[in-house]
């Protein structure tokens, strides 16, 4: 794979995360041969969802066949924004101070408070979604992008401490480079952050992450387990270092080599995103879950598909029901309406229409209009891990006449 120690054994991790956290800075039956059924909600607490995330990237989940090497090719000019943070670092920056304050480095990454990002789509959009998380104060959220287990992370009452005097951070990314080894891709992604305290002072930080995603095809019964972060190697920079030399070295020191990068284009967020062609996982918003639902199904990763339902609704019934319910569909097309949304006791409930037409495999086609009712619970309410992310609790979905125009549904089924 990309990392020369995963070459020889895919499977040995023998790199620690120099530092695994920067303490302060840095399945419903619907469009199918049969209509969904309808699950009772849950008393899942929820939250505030706030617009749907703007810029940054997405990839495709295909893995490379080969296990190639990384490179890391920091790009972007630099700003001169100085920077502090507030945590521990993994290492002392090997660079000269001098007179002169510390730059980030790289493309800037929106992961503002003012929205919601919870989005696993690909490597740049977990970074986005995990520094935005920090800035809206939802560590338990935050501590949910890495990967369980992962070497290095710390308990998490640890992992929240260390972010006690962090403001706000900014985040800025390099080329992101990766490969792959035993049905898993990995991608290194360097790094400059800008992490300012509460106190008003700021630094600067520069580094690695490391990020992997089995093959979502390749799980055969839940549970699912989506890309995460895997490692990190993280320093600050002192006055006057150079940001871009200690982003490529943390990315060697990780294990990175010199070839193949990833071009990273941005996440769709229309209704065309459910396509076999795209690659979406990203809960930010209903309808963005509900195409991340149906782009499972038309990839047949149907593990994935009965990941974004709540794991404590009997009536989707048992996994291999699930995927048997959708053999005969080849693909399907998806039109999602206005989401309506109230809050309850901790938590926010979303009702959204939608319009489906599915192409079956023997060449028919059968459409359908309904309502998904789906729940977020309010992350900043967390107090310890696991995080409970937003998920499908019902769906009423029934057949619609073969000459209706799906476009007229959305809007009529909510009420």
């Amino acid at each position: 794979m990309y990392l020369k120690k995963f070459k020889a054994l895919p499977f040995l991790i023998l790199i620690l995360v120099a530092a695994t956290l920067i303490l302060a800075a840095c399945g419903d039956n619907t469009a199918t041969s049969a209509p969904a059924t309808t699950a009772p909600a849950t008393s899942a607490p929820a939250a505030t969802a706030t617009a749907s995330p703007t810029t940054v990237v997405a990839t495709t989940a295909s893995a490379p066949t080969t296990v190639p090497t990384i490179t890391v090719v920091p790009t972007g000019a630099p700003t001169t924004a100085p920077a502090t943070t507030g945590g521990v670092t993994t290492a002392p920056a090997t660079n000269t101070p001098s007179s002169s304050p510390a730059n980030v480095s790289g493309n800037p990454i929106d992961v503002s408070k003012n929205q919601y990002v919870d989005d696993r789509t690909n490597p740049l959009e977990i970074l986005r979604s995990f520094y935005n998380a920090i800035n809206r104060k939802e560590y338990v959220r935050a501590y949910s992008y890495w990967e369980s287990g992962a070497s290095k992370l710390a308990p998490y009452a640890d992992f929240e401490k260390g972010y006690a005097d962090t403001a706000a951070v900014e985040l800025y990314n390099a080329a992101v480079q990766g490969g792959a080894a035993a049905g898993t891709t990995y991608y290194a992604v360097p790094v400059s952050l800008k992490s300012t305290k509460t106190d008003g002072s700021s630094q600067v930080f520069g580094g690695c992450y490391v990020l992997r995603q089995p093959n979502p095809a390749n799980f055969g019964a839940p549970p699912f387990t989506p890309m995460s972060i895997y490692q990190a190697s993280v320093q600050q920079v002192k006055s006057g270092g150079d940001t871009v030399a200690i982003m490529n070295q943390s990315c060697k020191d990780l294990g990175a080599s010199t070839e193949n990068s990833f071009t990273i284009p941005p996440v769709p967020h229309t209704d065309a995103a459910v396509a076999a062609s795209q690659f979406l996982d990203d809960r930010s918003t209903p309808e963005q879950e509900i195409r991340s639902f149906y782009n499972a199904l038309n990839r047949k990763e149907y593990v994935r598909a009965y990941s974004y339902w709540d794991s404590n609704v009997k009536e989707v019934g048992p996994y291999q029901q699930f995927a048997e319910g959708y053999k005969n569909t080849e693909a399907v097309t998806l039109i999602t309406g206005k989401a309506q949304s109230d809050a309850g006791a901790g938590q926010l409930n979303y009702r959204l229409p939608v319009a489906i037409t599915a192409k079956q495999t023997d060449g028919s086609t059968k459409k359908y209009a309904g309502c998904y009712t789906l729940k977020l619970s309010q992350p900043a309410l967390f107090g310890q891990p696991p995080f409970i992310p937003m998920h499908i609790v019902t769906a009423n979905i029934k057949a619609v006449a073969a000459n209706t125009d799906p476009a007229s549904q959305p809007g009529q089924v909510c009420s």
